[in-house]
């Protein structure tokens, strides 16, 4: 008989732990507004998500609210620039993602630096790197870049 009072008191903080992420989860209608904004396309489904899914929405909301104007501006080209590529594509920008993962980090730095100077130049040098890097591996596409100023 004892040992049920005893396992009990032993239990609920993990209980508490377990229900506790629904608890401090937010409800649409608690969210500032500038969370709203930023998660407008989540209202519908929002008091459906799993609290966990729903902390983390907020996590990247606030980082996005906290951005400069430019940024926040940068990110929305890209997201619509992401939305308007075929499931095709996006399957191979994700490959090429995982195999850039792949390179040594050395290897890795020298290409994200590469890419920066590439940024710096004109458009139409801009499209004659991605048509030369079209269709190619991370190692491949690499040698379509300028190189890195030192």
């Amino acid at each position: 008989m004892n040992a049920l009072p005893n396992f009990l008191r032993r239990a609920w903080p993990l209980a508490l732990l377990c229900i506790a992420p629904t608890l401090w989860a937010q409800d649409w209608n608690q969210l500032k507004p500038e969370q709203q904004q930023a998660l407008s396309e989540f209202a519908a489904g929002w008091d459906s998500l799993p609290s966990d899914r729903r902390e983390q929405l907020l996590r990247r909301a606030d980082r996005y609210n906290a951005l400069p104007p430019e940024q926040k501006e940068q990110l929305k080209e890209g997201r619509q620039r992401w939305q308007s590529l075929s499931p095709e594509e996006r399957e191979r920008l994700r490959g090429f993602v995982r195999e850039f993962r792949e390179l040594p980090p050395e290897r890795r730095a020298e290409i994200r630096e590469r890419f920066r100077a590439a940024r710096q130049l004109p458009e139409a040098e801009r499209k004659s790197i991605r048509d030369c890097a079209r269709g190619k591996t991370p190692e491949q596409a690499a040698d379509c870049l300028p190189a890195a100023r030192k």
